[in-house]
């Protein structure tokens, strides 16, 4: 998920590089070390990343995290921390639209970290509020010949550089589906594998595996896709034209478009999702059984989630 960018200064005088600036993008970290967004783990993606920069890079002035640091999750900030803090150099953040300001001021306060950007427009601005599901979709907006992305504070604030009021417009709302995770019991037989999937076993010293049977994890994932069902403007001015929603669009273009009119500034648009589909038809791409005290654990490493084909994605997007 991160972009990372190598950028030097060189004088017209074919000089050494005077300063070398580090650039992550788009890091989306989320709650847990172990989640996924679009089948990456963003923070093992991160952690890469650094060990390539570290690698490849260095010495450099700064590392500077571009926005999206995490996917709406602040929990986020304490990885982004503990991966960064220790490079010895200073670190520079502009937020993005999947930022929370407030709580990023607070998690990467002092030194190495240094956070700017800015989240006000010049214009009006109006809100759109999300209920039935927990979702966290792109939201855009365009008024006039202005098309921007809202950025979430709470609810989602769209900031134009204009003035609202009896302006018609939409928004638009994608990538609304998400994973979630259960718990899940497989069969492992006698020689370590669950179906035709070898897991590794890991033993300590002149240990065998005799460790057959009924394993549980609690990471089993699932998909869970969501349909606009409504949209309303909750308050302030304007109303609502007409929305496209739909109803199991497995489609990494999943997209609904709603379009207003009379909307005035601060007002706020309602969305309703309402959940179309779960899946729970995951299975085990690679395992690790190991000896933990007297008994066998069973860890799986990665998954086969076919719900990624249908989205048109892959866990290397």
């Amino acid at each position: 998920m991160c972009r990372s960018t190598a950028r030097s200064s060189r004088s017209t005088t074919n000089i050494e590089p005077t300063l070398r600036l580090i650039q992550f993008s788009d890091t989306h970290l989320l709650a847990r070390p172990q989640d996924e967004l679009r089948g990456v783990r963003t923070l093992q993606s991160l952690r890469a990343c650094v060990d390539r920069a570290r690698a490849w890079h260095f010495p450099a002035a700064a590392l500077l995290l571009s926005g999206d640091l995490v996917q709406d999750e602040p929990a986020g900030y304490a990885a982004i921390r503990a991966t960064v803090a220790g490079l010895g150099i200073p670190v520079l953040v502009i937020p993005g639209n999947h930022d929370l300001p407030d709580r990023l001021q607070q998690s990467l306060a002092g030194p190495p970290f240094q956070v700017g950007g800015t989240t006000t427009s010049a214009g009006d601005a109006f809100n759109v509020g999300i209920t039935g599901g927990g979702l966290n979709p792109y939201v855009f907006f365009t008024v006039g010949a202005e098309t921007a992305e809202c950025f979430k504070t709470g609810n989602w604030k769209c900031s134009t550089s204009s003035t609202l009021g009896g302006t018609t417009g939409s928004i638009r709302l994608s990538h609304y589906w998400s994973e979630g995770q259960t718990s899940h019991s497989f069969t492992v037989d006698s020689s370590g594998r669950i179906g035709a999937v070898q897991c590794t076993i890991s033993v300590n010293g002149n240990q065998s595996f005799d460790g057959g049977g009924s394993y549980s994890v609690t990471d089993f994932p699932t998909f869970n896709n969501y349909a606009v069902s409504s949209a309303a403007v909750g308050s302030g001015s304007g109303s609502i034209t007409s929305f496209s929603g739909v109803t199991a669009d497995r489609t990494a273009n999943e997209t609904t478009d709603i379009n207003f009119s009379g909307l005035g500034a601060n007002s706020r648009i309602d969305i309703g999702f309402t959940l179309t589909e779960t899946r729970t038809d995951a299975s085990v791409a690679t395992c690790t059984i190991k000896k933990q005290g007297n008994s066998w654990a069973l860890t799986v490493d990665s998954w086969n989630k076919p719900w990624l084909d249908l989205l048109k994605l892959s866990a290397a997007t």
